[in-house]
């Protein structure tokens, strides 16, 4: 009877013990960031304007954008800025001299129909998504069409890999209500899963993930909708979950979903926080989140309705605007070390929808307000 009351203890905590190891020698990790840090690190990037790209008063018709949305360099010091409503891509040298426009708008082999990504290769060529022709095309750097890719089905977000591979944000067609970030070969066809975001959206509400990738191959997810950034490895294993404050109400709330150790996002409201992400070489993470909640002006101005037109295909409509590009306080840029932890801080005076980094470049694009870029050269204290 003895023997078999401590098999039975024995057999308690065995259990016990394989139930909570999971957990707590998880190998990923938590990082909590307050707004009482964030604070304390304002003003500790310096931003210098080198230049303004685009914008109302630009007379050169060459320099003129409507809706720039990705900016990339290459080897040559060449930038690319991609423009989703002219549906080009121009080409300037880096002192912001024309050089060249590639791209049209159209269906077939380097035309575009509604451009959302564009990113350089590891063999320095342009990879350019179209999220309504589900199309990935390739450019070289003189803007030769090298390759048109049929993906099957929509991206939102890319990023190449070594080998010619592509990572990808996407909605799966037998399950639309939750993200995923997707693997596809050199030819633009799914390889494998690596990771899927679970969200659970009340009626009227909208959730999404951006990323960047790191020099280490890791991936940085920022959901656009959550003050959340998850750290996954190159094979889609979850590492980190860093968390930070903003300093009004957020209407998404997180929980863990039952069975197993991951999460889910619950949205209530439409509500985007992120506006861009991105990496310097140094392995910090650049991040720009609302400083504030939008005014009704700002809601209309950043309402965009996807409707299915009659005769096929899908119409984007966006509403127009009259602010002033260079005066809002919407905006703050903070910066993460490697560890998670928030190192930097400034509140931005200009508008943005996407940043992208160089060396000791930043750029800030305003798509909407102004329809410009802001190159800063920074500098963290």
């Amino acid at each position: 009877m003895l023997k078999r009351k401590r098999l039975g203890k024995f057999v308690y905590v065995l259990s016990l013990f394989l139930l909570i190891t999971p957990f707590v020698f998880s190998s990923s990790k938590i990082i909590s960031n307050s707004l009482e840090s964030m604070n304390r690190c304002e003003g500790k990037i310096k931003l210098s304007l080198v230049r303004i790209w685009g914008g109302d008063d630009e007379e050169d018709d060459k320099k003129f954008f409507k809706s720039p949305i990705a900016l990339v360099k290459n080897r040559q010091n060449q930038v690319f800025l991609l423009d989703n409503k002219l549906t080009i891509i121009r080409v300037f040298d880096a002192e912001g001299n024309y050089l060249r426009t590639m791209g049209r708008k159209g269906q077939g082999p380097g035309e575009f129909n509604y451009p959302t990504a564009m990113v350089l290769d590891r063999e320095n060529n342009i990879l350019v998504n179209d999220l309504l022709s589900r199309k990935l095309h390739r450019f070289d750097a003189t803007g030769k069409i090298l390759d048109t890719l049929g993906t099957g089905f929509s991206i939102s977000q890319i990023a190449a890999l070594p080998g010619g591979k592509i990572a990808a944000v996407t909605r799966m067609r037998k399950d639309y209500h939750n993200c995923y970030l997707v693997l596809l070969d050199p030819k633009g066809k799914f390889l494998k899963e690596l990771v899927k975001f679970n969200f659970k959206i009340k009626p009227g509400a909208w959730e999404t993930v951006t990323f960047t990738i790191h020099e280490t191959g890791s991936y940085m997810v920022a959901y656009k909708g959550t003050p959340l950034i998850r750290k996954y490895s190159n094979t889609g294993a979850h590492t980190m979950d860093i968390h930070y404050k903003v300093p009004f109400p957020v209407f998404h709330r997180i929980q863990p979903l039952p069975g197993n150790r991951d999460i889910e996002v619950v949205a209530e409201k439409t509500e985007i926080l992120v506006h861009g992400i991105s990496r310097d070489d140094r392995g910090h993470t650049f991040l720009v989140s609302k400083n504030r909640p939008l005014t009704k002006a700002e809601k209309k101005l950043y309402q965009t309705t996807m409707i299915r037109n009659p005769g096929g295909g899908t119409q984007i409509i966006e509403n127009k605007n009259k602010m002033d590009p260079n005066r809002t306080d919407l905006f703050r840029l903070v910066v993460f070390d490697r560890a998670g932890k928030i190192i930097a801080s400034k509140k931005l005076d200009v508008y943005c929808d996407n940043i992208a980094t160089f060396e000791d470049r930043l750029y800030v694009i305003d798509s909407k307000v102004g329809a410009r870029i802001y190159e800063y050269r920074f500098q963290i204290k």
